[in-house]
């Protein structure tokens, strides 16, 4: 799989040591010891919540297509191929309702014939979570991740590329990663990616584990996963200022609850075909219009 960073807006990294992460150890240690984390927030510092904000719903691969950390990709992507991010294929788990398709056309070298992809982007970016706990859901990782202030910001991302069989072409898509847990085997590190959840623990609520989630947030949470090819969660369950760990791996998250994460996957495919044949239809029509 391929990862990369990105900060300040174009500048690329592909180093996975500078990218946030925990010691498989220490994450162990401070669950078994019931480590409490402080996640009380200066806002000025801490938090660059403009960037959130003034998020971009475009794929990350068609905005940085003529970056030359890119470029082993774009080689690799031909005529007729999907590009699109987690956040469309999430969508599309639901319904078509919340992407759009867009039929684009890709400059190469001069050597070579210019590529015609299906970009895929979704369409709805409202925030509809509150301030607070948007704040706090960027800067809880990068408290256990141990991402100081002073550090370049990296927005991490993994590459993953399937072939679509209804389709007969690859989608190339990215996924935000959170962090990583790094441990050693054999004497070499290893660096698996994470997703952290941050849950915030109601007051009429005495306690919560992983077991104590609806149904809704573990399927939720299993599809954001298997999308990414992750099989682990950081749960980062919060009382006020104060946080709490667990560590949870997918088949026991959602033991009991494949069929719907089956389904959901069932409802993207057939929303993908629909969307991809609607837009080769609409294109079809607008050729035989000219003829």
């Amino acid at each position: 799989m391929t990862y990369f960073g990105i900060a300040n807006l174009n500048y690329f990294e592909n180093d996975l040591n500078v990218f946030p992460n925990i010691s498989e150890k220490i994450l162990l240690k401070n669950i078994k010891n019931n480590i409490n984390y402080d996640i009380s927030i200066n806002y000025e510092e801490k938090v660059h919540l403009q960037n959130v904000i003034n998020y971009d719903a475009t794929p990350i691969l068609y905005q940085h297509r003529s970056n030359d950390s890119l470029k082993d990709i774009w080689k690799n992507i031909n005529h007729g191929d999907i590009v699109t991010n987690r956040a469309s294929k999430r969508s599309l788990t639901k319904d078509d309702k919340g992407v759009i398709v867009e039929k684009k056309w890709i400059e190469f070298d001069d050597d070579k014939h210019d590529k015609m992809i299906y970009l895929i982007t979704k369409t709805n970016n409202e925030i509809n979570v509150s301030i607070e706990k948007l704040q706090i859901g960027i800067y809880a990782p990068n408290i256990v991740f141990n991402v100081l202030p002073n550090q370049p910001s990296y927005t991490v991302y993994r590459y993953i590329k399937r072939f679509n069989v209804e389709l007969q072409c690859f989608e190339h898509y990215t996924c935000e990663i959170d962090g990583f847990v790094k441990s050693e085997i054999n004497n070499q590190v290893i660096y698996t990616p994470v997703e952290f959840k941050t849950m915030e623990i109601l007051k009429k609520q005495q306690r919560l584990d992983i077991d104590d989630l609806w149904d809704g947030a573990k399927t939720s949470i299993a599809v954001q996963c298997q999308l990414s090819e992750i099989n682990n969660v950081i749960f980062g369950f919060r009382n006020n200022l104060s946080m709490k760990l667990k560590y949870g791996d997918i088949p026991t998250i959602i033991n009991g609850l494949e069929y719907k994460v089956r389904n959901a996957f069932k409802r993207m495919e057939r929303n993908t075909l629909k969307i991809i044949q609607q837009c080769k239809h609409s294109q079809d029509l607008s050729i035989n219009d000219h003829q």
